[in-house]
Order: C-alpha cells, then sequence, then structure tokens
C-alpha cells in the first residue's frame, strides 16, 4: 500500500521518476543502509532498542523520525502523522 501510493504521488514528477523508476529504489528511501530489493529487512533487525542503542536510534526514535517525518512532509491527512495503528496493528510490549 505504501509504494502504491508513493508512486502514485510521484508518477507526475520527471525528476522522481528518473530516480525512483523501480519499486526497490522507493523502498529504499525508508528502508536504508540495506541492499535494495522489494522484500527489506524489518526495521526492529537494526533498531532493535525503543530509543537510543549502540549510536543509532531505536525502533520508536526510528519510526518518529522517517515516517512520521515523511507523512508531515508529504502532507497526508489520512493517516494522520501520529496515526500509527491506523496502517500497523498495535503490538502489546
Amino acid at each position: 500500500k505504501i509504494i502504491l501510493k508513493i508512486m502514485d504521488g510521484i508518477k507526475d514528477s520527471p525528476l522522481a521518476a528518473t530516480f525512483h523508476a523501480a519499486p526497490e529504489a522507493v523502498c529504499a528511501g525508508c528502508h536504508h543502509n540495506s541492499p535494495a530489493t522489494v522484500t527489506p529487512p524489518k526495521c526492529a533487525s537494526c533498531h532493535a532498542k525503543p530509543f537510543e542503542a549502540q549510536g543509532r536510534p531505536g525502533l520508536k526514535a526510528a519510526y518518529h523520525g522517517q515516517c512520521m517525518t515523511c507523512h508531515t512532509e508529504m502532507k497526508l491527512e489520512k493517516p494522520a502523522a501520529t496515526d500509527c495503528a491506523a496502517c500497523h496493528e498495535k503490538k502489546a510490549n
């Protein structure tokens, strides 16, 4: 769903279409520091702790920095940048 929404959002931009022609390139925007693939690793594989650990943001900090920032910058009204459970099942932990 996310990739299709992003691909739809960039379809009218020649620059975006050039640099994001393949879905793997779009995936790499969020799933950074891993090989470009349509099955990227889960965020928790690198961001295992809730906040700062081993010099990198923990899982919640990564979500806040990556997901919320992107939703805000793209001016997405639905789902709201703070409504994580709209797309992702809330986990008990």
